[in-house]
């Protein structure tokens, strides 16, 4: 087997404002660390579609790496 590494970059940490996904499968906009609105609930069912959060637990969410679309249908 011949293997030949072209590039390599360690994963670049996204600034905020950005999109990410909790352990639970919720995907907030954050505004800033532990505060943004929730896009998708996930497996959570004591939070809602739109709502402001503002104390996420930080360590059990990680950059939101996909692509979501928004519509009013």
């Amino acid at each position: 087997m011949k293997v030949k590494v072209i590039e390599s970059k360690g994963k670049e940490e996204i600034p905020y404002p950005k999109l990410m996904e909790s352990n639970g499968g919720a995907i907030v906009l954050m505004y800033k660390e532990g505060e943004g609105t929730v896009l998708n609930t996930g497996r959570h069912i004591l939070i809602e579609v739109g709502e402001h959060v503002d104390s996420c637990q930080m360590d059990s969410f990680t950059d939101f790496d996909g692509k979501l679309e928004l519509t009013n249908k």
